[in-house]
């Protein structure tokens, strides 16, 4: 528990991270599961998908479809 305790202030703050850590962990593990496994379409621009979501415009746009 010493090392554990660097990281927060308090056993109890310790106690409320933890279980977070933990989802967070295995849904890490999970996506590098994927790693490799995923094929993309050769047309796929991931950097303007990046554009999309970084435009406050089109992310209002987006909500409203939803």
């Amino acid at each position: 528990m010493g090392n554990a305790t660097r990281c927060t202030r308090t056993k109890r703050a310790l106690v409320h991270l933890a279980p977070s850590e933990l989802v967070r962990r295995r849904r890490k593990k999970d996506l590098l599961d994927l790693a490799g496994k995923v094929k993309l379409r050769p047309d796929f621009d991931h950097k303007a998908m990046r554009r999309v979501h970084d435009d406050p415009d089109c992310r209002n746009e987006e909500e409203g479809k939803a």
